[in-house]
């Protein structure tokens, strides 16, 4: 899955470096069918903020601020 829009991918890797203010509102189990939202709040030279929701049934269960870094593949 591509994790930036504003840059082309190709080449890129995206590492996982902070998740912030994350939230576990209610539990999950097995055959729930989770509907994650994933929007970009900002992007800064080669990091990406993220903030992420997580659904089941409409209702929120889990919530958080994701941030990245897109670096060459090479």
């Amino acid at each position: 899955t591509q994790l930036s829009q504003i840059t082309d991918a190709a080449g890129k890797v995206f590492y996982l470096v902070k998740v912030d203010n994350a939230k576990f509102s209610a539990m999950v189990v097995p055959g729930d069918r989770l509907e994650l939202c994933v929007k970009l709040k900002r992007m800064i030279r080669n990091m990406a903020l993220f903030a992420g929701v997580a659904r089941v049934d409409g209702q929120q269960v889990a919530c958080a601020d994701i941030l990245c870094a897109e670096v060459d593949k090479d």
